[in-house]
């Protein structure tokens, strides 16, 4: 089901030995936890050819990214190292109603 609060209403039988009191109540499901996962980025060298970078979202949504610092240009999950230096990428995901 979807996140959110649902009503539960109980009604049932009868026994000949037993005396049933029903009570209502209520369930709430709330949002799942996800988790961003890059695959592992082998050394670059400044002048090496862009490459691909893989990362998933637990929950299978798509996953954007940005470069936060460094010397390095994005395009989709392309990536291309522009000068020497270290590369700051970051992954979000803003998850749906789920």
């Amino acid at each position: 089901s979807n996140v959110g609060t649902y009503v539960i209403t109980i009604s049932g039988g009868s026994a000949a030995n037993y005396t049933f009191e029903y009570v209502n109540g209520s369930l709430t499901i709330g949002k799942a936890d996800q988790t961003i996962t890059f695959a592992e980025i082998a050394d670059k060298t400044y002048g090496d050819a862009p490459f691909s970078l893989e990362v998933t979202a637990s929950s299978e949504l798509p996953v954007t990214l940005e470069i936060v610092s460094g010397p390095a240009t994005l395009s989709g999950a392309e990536l291309t190292i522009t000068g020497a230096g270290n590369v700051t990428i970051r992954a979000t995901q803003a998850g749906n109603d789920d």
